[in-house]
Order: structure tokens, then sequence, then C-alpha cells
């Protein structure tokens, strides 16, 4: 029984030639979903599309004022001549909506963009995997499991996997720093967890 863990990043995937950046999901995106690209656009602090490398971390900061203007028109008093009773909850719907694009429907396009790449086309392979040893993934994609037969048992993805295509993603973000007080990592029952506190 092999005692190597391998620690996996995107750099695995694409050392194989998979297409696996952010980039590659914006270009998915802008021939999938066009609204939800430009929702992405409007709404995060990507600025421009050479950026979509700090794509997770940009989740974390959500451009609040981008919102907000966008919204703003929704807003309307009541005594304002144009009020209506139907517009009622019209800006609480539109919050709901971008919130929901970037929340829901993001995962759910990441999960097809993911489950759509074709692993059988891929055989770069390093000499050291090995289906014995454990593996803990921060990657989506089975490369694993399709390049080198590694069980499922061996492998943590500690993000999900792409199975189908409306398998349940994590998508992370970057924590600020300074409110992270810690992070700490245990073996419990020979499963690795990642902890904040």
């Amino acid at each position: 029984m092999s005692k190597t863990l391998f620690v996996i990043g995107n750099g695995f995937d694409l050392h194989h030639g998979i297409p696996s950046r952010y980039d590659d999901f914006r270009e998915f995106l802008s021939e999938k979903d066009k609204d939800l690209l430009n929702s992405i656009k409007a709404h995060l602090p990507l600025y421009e599309d050479k950026l979509w490398c700090n794509f997770e971390t940009a989740l974390a900061d959500l451009n609040k004022d981008s919102v907000e203007y966008y919204t703003s028109s929704y807003l309307m008093s009541y005594s304002d001549d144009e009020w209506r009773d139907s517009g009622h909850h019209d800006y609480q719907y539109e919050i709901d909506k971008i919130v929901t694009a970037l929340t829901d429907s993001l995962k759910c396009k990441l999960s097809e963009w993911i489950f759509e790449i074709d692993l059988s086309n891929y055989n770069k392979k390093l000499h050291f995997i090995s289906p014995d040893s454990h593996y803990l993934t921060f990657n989506y994609t089975q490369t694993l499991q399709s390049l080198y037969a590694v069980p499922d048992k061996n492998i943590l993805h500690i993000h999900g996997k792409s199975e189908n295509q409306n398998s349940s993603l994590i998508l992370g973000h970057g924590d600020n720093p300074i409110k992270q007080e810690k992070l700490s990592c245990y073996d419990a029952d020979k499963d690795i967890r990642i902890l904040q506190g």
C-alpha cells in the first residue's frame, strides 16, 4: 500500500494540454451564455478579459456599486408619478436575478463546461502517477481516473468533481487574509479535511 499523497492543482491538467483555465471557461460562456458572461463582467472586478485568471478571487469582491447602479432605476418612491403597484418588487427581483446569475447559474455553467471536456484526447502521462497513491485535488476534472485509472476511493476532490452536467461543484474564492484566523488540516478517519477557524 502506497503512503504517497499528491496534492494536485490546475497545473496538472494544463500539463496534459487540457483546456481548464478560467480563460477557457470565459470562451465557453461567450459561446453558450452571453447573458451570464455579461453579468460577470458587469458585477465582478475582472475589468479586462485577460484577468480571468483571477476569477475565483473576483467572486469574493462582488462590485456592489455596479449592482446598486444597475438596479437603482428600479427603486422608485411611492410618491413618484411613475410609481405602479406592479413595480413594488422590481428592485428585489433585479437584485435576486444578479445574485442567481453569479451563484446558481454560474455553478451550473461551470459544471457543464467541465463535463464537456473530452479527456480521451489527452495522454501526456507522468511516470510517477500511480493508481495506488492518494490524491488531494483542487481540480473538477476526472483526469486521474480517465488517464491513470486511479480509483475514486484514492482521490479527494475538495471542490467536487464533474460527473455529469448537473454536478454540484464548489466554486471557491480568495479570502481576505486579515479576516482569516487560521487554516489547519487534520486526518480524521483517513479523510483529509480543510478547516477554517
